[in-house]
């Protein structure tokens, strides 16, 4: 006679299997489901990547516009900004990624931007080694190598990685992030400074007025938008401004290990890496 345990053992066993069937075909029912990323356009100077849910584009000198989830452009655009100056006297410089105009840019001469694939993500690589006129006889002052890895659900991370060539004076370079003013009006968020935490709104104001509740060693700045929540996440404290430019509300991360009217040194390097999330929809028709 068969054993009635093992009958038994082999009914719950059909059972448990059947449940985790279920549990299988659910979990894949509401997974989030995201169009791979593709190459939309390259030229000599910028690539654009996305996909029907997300797109931005990289310019060779690694200014990052058009910060787009769905038709939205949340961010117009991601610069460096800079205020070198040839001596403790001088006058400050205006140094901006990405600018052409006389004496606006950084300078020097970008490698080609390079695009690679790394699974579901892709990651965009440029390089520049900064020089203006006006310092050392245009010799080399540092070298900028910035990495832009997108992923399908909007994550985009961001390292800018600093060589310092010569000894230079500099004015605490810092990334503009710029938020579209029409789409984060009257949005609120909140800001984790590891120890305290910090609510506020953006609501508008006179130009370059100051957002008080985003101001010094932010961790993290969680938004409340119409179409979901966008993250900005810092992988170290980063001493972060921010105020009303016109028709953008910027955030402003100083680059670590520059003081205001301070030095660095050649054979030294500092890196900023922050990570954006966008409220990007699913196929499901959600904002994730």
């Amino acid at each position: 006679m068969p054993d009635p345990g093992v009958a038994q053992s082999r009914v719950l066993m059909s059972r448990v299997c059947a449940w985790m069937a279920t549990l299988l075909l659910a979990s894949l029912a509401t997974a989030d489901v995201y169009p791979p990323l593709e190459l939309l356009k390259r030229t000599e100077t910028l690539v654009t990547v996305g996909s029907e849910r997300i797109s931005l584009t990289v310019a060779d000198t690694g200014r990052i516009t058009a910060l787009k989830a769905g038709a939205a452009e949340y961010i117009p655009f991601i610069s460096l900004y800079s205020s070198p100056r040839a001596s403790e006297t001088a006058e400050a410089l205006r140094a901006v990624q990405g600018e052409t105009g006389e004496g606006r840019g950084l300078g020097g001469n970008p490698s080609p931007i390079a695009v690679e694939q790394r699974g579901e993500r892709l990651l965009i690589h440029t390089d520049v080694t900064t020089a203006r006129p006006e310092f050392a006889d245009g010799q080399d002052l540092y070298r900028l190598r910035e990495c832009v890895d997108v992923a399908p659900n909007g994550t985009v991370s961001l390292t800018y990685r600093f060589d310092w060539l010569r000894l230079l004076l500099i004015d605490h370079p810092y990334v503009a992030i710029a938020l579209a003013a029409d789409v984060f009006a009257d949005a609120p968020f909140v800001a984790d400074y590891t120890g305290e935490r910090r609510s506020g709104t953006f609501s508008a104001g006179e130009a370059y007025t100051r957002l008080d509740a985003l101001q010094g060693a932010v961790r993290t700045i969680h938004c409340t938008l119409p179409a979901g929540v966008l993250d900005i996440w810092f992988d170290e404290a980063s001493n972060v401004g921010s105020s009303r430019w016109g028709q953008y509300y910027v955030l402003t991360p100083n680059v670590p290990g520059t003081t205001y009217r301070g030095w660095v040194y050649p054979g030294t390097s500092s890196t900023l890496r922050f990570t954006i999330k966008l409220p990007t929809p699913t196929d499901q028709g959600g904002a994730q």
